[in-house]
Protein backbone atom coordinates (compact mmCIF):
# COMPACT_ATOMS: atom_id res chain seq x y z
CA UNK A 1 0.00 0.00 0.00
CA UNK A 2 1.04 3.15 -0.96
CA UNK A 3 1.52 6.13 1.55
CA UNK A 4 0.48 9.78 0.69
CA UNK A 5 3.95 10.58 0.19
CA UNK A 6 4.32 8.01 -2.29
CA UNK A 7 1.07 8.65 -4.15
CA UNK A 8 1.85 12.45 -4.21
CA UNK A 9 5.34 11.23 -5.28
CA UNK A 10 3.75 9.15 -8.09
CA UNK A 11 1.46 11.77 -9.67
CA UNK A 12 3.94 14.12 -9.84
CA UNK A 13 6.62 12.15 -11.38
CA UNK A 14 3.69 11.30 -14.22
CA UNK A 15 2.25 14.34 -14.91
CA UNK A 16 5.86 15.97 -15.42
CA UNK A 17 8.15 13.30 -17.32
CA UNK A 18 6.44 14.45 -20.52
CA UNK A 19 7.99 17.93 -20.13
CA UNK A 20 11.73 16.65 -19.68
CA UNK A 21 13.45 14.55 -22.58
CA UNK A 22 15.39 11.88 -20.50
CA UNK A 23 19.07 11.46 -21.84
CA UNK A 24 20.48 9.23 -19.36
CA UNK A 25 20.28 7.42 -16.37
CA UNK A 26 22.05 5.57 -13.22
CA UNK A 27 20.34 4.41 -9.77
CA UNK A 28 21.48 7.82 -8.90
CA UNK A 29 20.87 10.73 -10.71
CA UNK A 30 18.50 11.42 -14.35
CA UNK A 31 20.09 13.30 -16.81
CA UNK A 32 17.18 15.88 -18.93
CA UNK A 33 16.50 18.26 -21.62
CA UNK A 34 14.09 21.03 -20.76
CA UNK A 35 13.13 22.63 -23.49
CA UNK A 36 10.99 25.84 -23.60
CA UNK A 37 9.11 27.04 -26.41
CA UNK A 38 6.48 29.83 -26.88
CA UNK A 39 2.87 28.73 -26.45
CA UNK A 40 2.54 27.61 -30.40
CA UNK A 41 5.72 25.69 -29.76
CA UNK A 42 7.43 27.22 -32.82
CA UNK A 43 10.23 29.15 -31.13
CA UNK A 44 13.00 27.60 -29.20
CA UNK A 45 13.40 30.02 -26.12
CA UNK A 46 15.89 27.83 -24.11
CA UNK A 47 17.57 24.61 -23.65
CA UNK A 48 19.15 23.29 -20.67
CA UNK A 49 20.76 20.09 -20.37
CA UNK A 50 21.81 18.98 -16.58
CA UNK A 51 22.30 16.10 -13.95
CA UNK A 52 19.47 16.04 -11.25
CA UNK A 53 21.13 13.57 -8.51
CA UNK A 54 18.76 11.96 -5.73
CA UNK A 55 19.85 13.33 -2.68
CA UNK A 56 18.00 11.25 0.88
CA UNK A 57 16.52 14.16 2.72
CA UNK A 58 17.52 12.24 5.71
CA UNK A 59 21.31 12.06 5.11
CA UNK A 60 21.91 14.75 2.86
CA UNK A 61 24.28 11.95 0.61
CA UNK A 62 23.20 11.01 -2.70
CA UNK A 63 20.51 8.01 -2.69
CA UNK A 64 19.11 5.20 -5.20
CA UNK A 65 16.38 5.89 -7.70
CA UNK A 66 13.04 3.66 -6.10
CA UNK A 67 12.10 0.26 -8.06
CA UNK A 68 9.43 2.71 -9.72
CA UNK A 69 11.90 5.23 -10.96
CA UNK A 70 14.06 2.68 -12.71
CA UNK A 71 11.00 1.24 -14.63
CA UNK A 72 10.04 4.41 -15.33
CA UNK A 73 13.21 6.50 -17.01
CA UNK A 74 13.23 3.59 -19.74
CA UNK A 75 10.32 4.23 -20.84
CA UNK A 76 11.23 7.98 -21.26
CA UNK A 77 14.69 8.23 -22.58
CA UNK A 78 15.19 9.52 -26.07
CA UNK A 79 17.65 7.88 -27.48
CA UNK A 80 17.95 10.66 -30.54
CA UNK A 81 19.62 12.94 -28.45
CA UNK A 82 23.58 12.93 -29.45
CA UNK A 83 25.53 14.51 -26.06
CA UNK A 84 28.40 13.86 -27.98
CA UNK A 85 27.99 16.46 -30.47
CA UNK A 86 27.52 18.93 -28.00
CA UNK A 87 24.62 21.63 -26.99
CA UNK A 88 25.04 23.60 -29.71
CA UNK A 89 24.21 20.92 -32.42
CA UNK A 90 21.38 19.68 -30.30
CA UNK A 91 19.95 23.25 -30.30
CA UNK A 92 20.25 23.07 -34.43
CA UNK A 93 18.18 20.24 -34.32
CA UNK A 94 15.56 21.81 -32.05
CA UNK A 95 15.02 24.46 -34.31
CA UNK A 96 15.67 22.78 -37.38
CA UNK A 97 12.02 21.09 -38.05
CA UNK A 98 10.33 24.40 -36.73
CA UNK A 99 12.36 26.51 -39.48
CA UNK A 100 11.06 24.18 -42.25
CA UNK A 101 7.65 23.63 -41.07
Amino acid sequence: MLTKSDKTRQFIIEKAAHLFNTKGFSEQYVWVEGIITDEAGRTVKAVLWTRLYHVSTLTGEKAKHSEHLMELFPKILNENIDTRAGLKNRVSQLISPIVSA
